[in-house]
């Protein structure tokens, strides 16, 4: 008797334990659903909506932001960087560009000095006073173009020792107008002293007497304009002679030679 009522306290203590073990052990609330769903295939299931998750934004970090916050950037933040290297870029580029249009404009300016046509001009003056007095100019292109459309204009005068000509004057000129002269090619223009139109005349007494004692002074001067595939150009020159030793007033004739650019010449020394 107490034999069997142990056995069945036995087996009941005995369930109980299996029913705690299968607690305990037992799959959880998801698995069961889907062993439920296994179970029963043809039974409806409710799906739960999606939902996509909330991606919060993280605020952009600025050095004006972290002024604002009382933060104390860092130094490579401290300074708009890009907008430095933009400016600096900029003022780069403009200074290339000038110092290369300053290189461009010397290199076509020393093009042009070694290129372009260039007239020497010698002046022979007369040794003996002949009547009438004649003298010699001679041209020479010692450029490397060719001299177009030469014109000379030549003075000659007998010049009181101490006196200038009066260069703003008019005054009667021998002029020319010479073919092309190419380079190395000489050109030759005699000219004879003169006062009334281009006919020659003979020499004053008076002026051949001071030129014997020294009392004044032949003076060649005149300027010769040409042209060439760079423009205009003229050569001005002066040439003096005396047949007694002496101080003479010619430094206005040293000024006087000079080359220019243009088709106009000015007779002015200081020009």
């Amino acid at each position: 008797m107490n034999d069997k009522i142990l056995n069945k306290r036995f087996e009941s203590l005995a369930e109980r334990i299996r029913d705690l073990e299968l607690k305990i052990d037992g799959p959880r609330e998801f698995d069961q659903e889907s062993i439920s769903d296994k179970k029963h295939p043809n039974q409806a299931t409710k799906e739960a909506p999606r939902q996509s998750p909330i991606v919060t934004k993280t605020p952009k970090t600025t050095p004006n932001s972290e002024r604002q916050s009382g933060k104390r950037p860092p130094l490579w933040r401290a300074f708009d960087w890009w907008l430095c290297m933009g400016r600096i870029g900029i003022c780069a580029g403009n200074g290339y560009a000038a110092v290369t249009y300053w290189q461009w404009r010397d290199l076509r300016q020393q093009f042009e000095v070694s290129e372009r046509a260039l007239v020497k001009v010698e002046v022979q003056v007369p040794h003996d006073l002949t009547d009438p007095l004649t003298a010699n100019i001679h041209f020479t292109n010692v450029g490397k173009s060719v001299a177009e459309h030469s014109f000379s204009k030549v003075y000659f005068e007998v010049i009181p020792r101490d006196t200038i000509p009066d260069l703003s004057k008019d005054r009667q000129a021998n002029t020319e107008e010479m073919t092309p002269i190419f380079p190395g090619d000489p050109k030759d223009q005699p000219i004879v002293l003169h006062r009334d139109g281009l006919t020659p005349q003979p020499m004053k007494p008076e002026e051949l007497d001071a030129l014997k004692r020294g009392a004044a002074y032949i003076a060649i001067y005149g300027a010769v304009i040409y042209r060439d595939q760079f423009g205009s150009h003229w050569t001005r020159f002066c040439s003096f002679g005396s047949y007694q030793p002496g101080f003479y007033t010619t430094h206005w004739c040293t000024a006087f030679n000079h080359l220019g650019e243009g088709h106009t010449v000015s007779l002015r020394p200081e020009n």
